[in-house]
């Protein structure tokens, strides 16, 4: 006889018993994992020994099967979507699914999810459906009476990183969390705001992976507590990359490519963290190419732009540099007039391209007319008056 296991993240699955007379049924996971989901031998033997053996002698093949068809009708689920929650978390196997559906129920309720998003979550972590719904509760209320957020805020949240349904928020999440707000001294909107532009850090340990990679980025690029806080509050997925594989081989990158000081790369950074979550291959590079090659920049002007505006390695080549300069090389238009005012809005640039036409018509019918006067060409200037009464158009 197998000895018997006590699984704490399933104790608030199954908290009945049928009564049940004769031997309990110990092959009945197996049989429905291997016959029904198509599970090799070895998978459906792994499925059954996650489970403690006091809920195996309820199991049966026809429950599994009741609960993998409502699964799949509930939530629309493909067949490898229903076997992935199934594998993952077998104890759903051996619960009711007339116990099952309510739960989905409440979750969709409770955080007002479309079908999509509810089928999402319980897809990523079946553990949503595999704890009660009064476990549920007790969960999202922390992280709403915590944080202060409201059923927009939780539900982000919630949808982005579900796996806060398998963590204990009390006693490990919401301490990491007070860590962090007291490291970066965060006010109580700055967490919930760095939370909200980055939920997977919920998932995230402090003593393994947040106080490391803060340490590291502060030492490499000498923030000061205030630079580092800005850095983190603008784009808290730092937190997550690797410093060796990720950081600093791209910020010794950017300032080898740019001549920048120590001094100029901190600024630059703090100035534009986002540039930390950009591939300096697939992102930055091509952009200093076309940079240098199409706008024309030389290694100078390029390294005093990036400086004055750090902004202009994160706006988009195909969506904004390149048809700007473009169009504005089409019409005269130097490389570096467009650049000191990338941050136009497309309207605000199409009007500042239209002023530009206009004045250029302007001069060359001024130097028109002078031409012609001094030439005597009576005709010439009077047809050129008639011109400039007609409306500019680019």
């Amino acid at each position: 006889m197998r000895p018997l296991r006590c699984h704490t993240s399933l104790l608030p699955l199954l908290l009945y018993q049928q009564h049940r007379s004769g031997p309990p049924a110990m092959g009945a996971v197996v049989s429905f994992f291997r016959d029904q989901l198509g599970c090799t031998e070895a998978q459906a033997q792994a499925a059954e020994a996650k489970l403690p053996d006091y809920y195996l002698g309820s199991a049966s093949v026809q429950a599994a099967e009741d609960v993998h068809a409502m699964l799949q009708d509930r939530l629309e689920l493909t067949e490898a979507q229903a076997k992935k929650i199934l594998i993952t978390l077998p104890g759903l196997a051996v619960v009711p699914s007339t116990s099952l559906s309510p739960r989905l129920s409440f979750l969709q309720e409770r955080l007002g999810l479309s079908d999509a998003q509810l089928r999402k979550i319980v897809v990523a972590q079946p553990t949503s459906i595999g704890i009660t719904s009064k476990t549920v509760e007790s969960k999202l209320r922390c992280l709403e009476d915590r944080l202060q957020l409201d059923e927009a805020q939780l539900r982000k949240l919630v949808a982005t990183a579900p796996g806060v349904f398998s963590r204990d928020i009390e006693g490990s999440v919401l301490p990491k969390l007070e860590l962090l707000q007291a490291r970066l001294k965060l006010s109580d909107e700055q967490l919930r705001a760095v939370l909200l532009r980055f939920p997977t850090l919920l998932n995230y340990s402090y003593e393994a992976k947040m106080a490391p990679a803060l340490a590291r980025l502060q030492d490499l690029l000498k923030l000061g507590d205030v630079e580092l806080r800005q850095v983190v509050c603008r784009q808290p997925a730092v937190l997550g990359y690797s410093h060796e594989d990720n950081v600093a081989p791209k910020l010794a990158r950017l300032q080898r490519e740019l001549g920048l000081s120590a001094d100029e790369l901190r600024a630059v950074v703090v100035a534009q963290p986002n540039c930390l979550g950009l591939s300096f291959e697939r992102n930055v590079a091509p952009k200093l190419r076309f940079l240098r090659s199409t706008a024309g920049l030389s290694e100078e002007e390029l390294r005093e732009r990036v400086l004055k505006r750090p902004s202009l390695l994160a706006y988009s080549l195909a969506g904004r540099l390149r048809p700007r300069i473009t169009e504005a090389h089409r019409l005269d238009i130097k490389s570096i007039d467009v650049l000191i005012r990338i941050t136009m809005t497309d309207a605000e640039f199409e009007r500042y391209l239209s002023s530009v036409v206009r004045e250029q018509r302007t001069l060359q019918r001024l130097a028109d007319e002078r031409f012609a006067m001094w030439t005597g060409d009576s005709q010439a200037v009077a047809a050129m008056l008639a011109e400039s009464r007609k409306p500019a158009e680019r």
